[in-house]
């Protein structure tokens, strides 16, 4: 990868796969302990704050944004994502 020999998407997606990233959010010890902060942040923040949108920048795979799901009541809020994959963003939506 640092050489050029390899295209660092290719080993973080094989074939076009999302599995190993997918697994790294949701089943790996570090994206659990990032995805449990996110949603603590975010009931935090929706409880005492009058946030009215929430935007998730590189949504990717949709880990985090399952995690975050739980601390947003969408009655009222807005939560966008993005991502610049148009794959991973049709993967986020689902």
């Amino acid at each position: 990868v640092f050489r050029g020999d390899k295209d660092p998407l290719e080993l973080i997606f094989p074939e076009g796969q999302d599995y190993l990233v997918e697994a790294m959010y949701t089943e790996g010890r570090v994206g659990q302990c990032l995805n449990k902060g996110v949603l603590s942040v975010l009931q935090t923040l929706c409880s005492q704050c009058s946030l009215t949108s929430i935007l998730e920048i590189g949504a990717g795979t949709g880990g985090t944004t399952r995690c975050a799901l739980e601390a947003v009541n969408l009655e009222h809020f807005r939560y966008v994502f993005s991502d610049i994959s148009g794959t991973l963003l049709a993967k986020s939506r689902e």
